[in-house]
C-alpha cells in the first residue's frame, strides 16, 4: 500500500505489524519524536522566554514583530522539521518526497565506523551460536 495506503502504524519505519519497512518513514518517524521530544523536553520556560512584558507593552491587537525580544527569539524558538521543508519557491515540500531524498543521501554517503575489536568478536560469537542453533533445529 506504500505511505499513503491505511497501514498499520507501528513506529520507526516499519507498517503493517512490523512486516514492511519503508526507509523513508524511518524519517518521518524521527522527526515526529524529535519534534515531540523538542517541544515537550527542551522548553525552557523562565521570564525571558515568556516575555510577560512584552505581551503586557504590545496589547491586545499589536504584533511582535518589531519588538527586540521577538527578533533576539524567533529563530531558535522554531525547529524546522521534515513537515517544514521549503522548495525553491518557498512553499512547503511534500515531507515524503523529502524523506525519500534524504534516505538517498544517507545510503549514498554515510560511513558507518566498523565496530571495535572486541565487538567484532561478540557479533562473531552470537552469529556462529545462531547459525549452530539453527543447523541443530533443522537436522
Amino acid at each position: 500500500m506504500g505511505l499513503a495506503g491505511a497501514e498499520i502504524v507501528t513506529g520507526l519505519g516499519l507498517r503493517d505489524t512490523y512486516t514492511l519497512l519503508y526507509p523513508e518513514a524511518i524519517i518521518l518517524d524521527d522527526d515526529l519524536y524529535h519534534q515531540s521530544r523538542y517541544s515537550l523536553l527542551e522548553m525552557d520556560v523562565n521570564p525571558e522566554t515568556l516575555a510577560v512584558d512584552i505581551i503586557k507593552d504590545v496589547g491586545p491587537g499589536g504584533h511582535f514583530l518589531k519588538q527586540k525580544h521577538t527578533r533576539k527569539h524567533m529563530r531558535t524558538s522554531m525547529v524546522r522539521g521534515v513537515l517544514h521543508q521549503l522548495d525553491s519557491m518557498g512553499r512547503y515540500r511534500n515531507p515524503v518526497d523529502y524523506a525519500r531524498e534524504k534516505v538517498a543521501w544517507i545510503l549514498e554517503n554515510h560511513q558507518p565506523e566498523p565496530p571495535s575489536a572486541d565487538v567484532q568478536l561478540e557479533i562473531d560469537r552470537i552469529v556462529a551460536a545462531a547459525d549452530k542453533e539453527l543447523k541443530e533445529s533443522v537436522s
